[in-house]
């Protein structure tokens, strides 16, 4: 809803406005919001392999028994969803992108070269724990993780899943400042 809502207060295509005010000014040439029916990649890429339906991906579903021990045994060929058109995400994750702009975008993020300062202060200081039992766990917030891993080890992180790949960013806390008591 908010990518159709960026359409209409922008009077231009969702892809265009991430083209112009973010992949460009960040430095992220090998990233694009795709059209509905392209289904190009540049070149080198990986393949997107899952074995089953895309229930498995799409909704965390487990892999029924027999479908685990036939992919185990070699017995099932699994599919490659390397040329799915990720257009159904739209804003919500339908662009594609390499590792290394990937890498760049995060650290863009969370050092505050995408957001103005007063919204990265609160988006940075958004996360709260998952489990209010385990307060020093992982956190979540509007759409950024954050875990501590020792007095100097803690990451921002964010993740996806499309059916044969499950892309994930993250950066280290020592590009950021940020309160102990928040959490994106």
């Amino acid at each position: 809803m908010l990518g159709l809502v960026a359409e209409k207060a922008g009077g231009r295509p969702l892809a265009q406005q991430f083209r112009e005010r973010l992949f460009t000014p960040l430095g992220l040439a090998g990233t694009s919001l795709p059209g509905i029916h392209d289904r190009s990649l540049a070149e080198p890429y990986a393949h997107g392999y899952m074995y089953g339906g895309t229930a498995y991906a799409l909704v965390d579903k487990p892999y029924p028994d027999a479908l685990r021990e036939a992919a185990e045994a070699g017995t099932l060929a699994p599919v490659d969803h390397t040329h799915q058109n990720p257009s159904y995400a739209t804003a919500a994750g339908g662009a594609i992108s390499t590792a290394e702009d990937l890498a760049g975008w995060i650290k863009a993020l969370v050092t505050g070269k995408v957001l103005a300062p007063a919204t990265q202060r609160q988006w940075i200081e958004s996360p709260q724990a998952e489990d209010p039992a385990a307060p020093d766990g992982q956190k979540c917030g509007y759409g950024i993780a954050y875990q501590e891993f020792g007095p100097n080890a803690a990451m921002f992180y964010h993740g996806g899943e499309l059916p044969g790949s499950t892309p994930s960013s993250a950066t280290t806390r020592t590009t950021t400042s940020r309160s102990s008591s928040g959490r994106t």
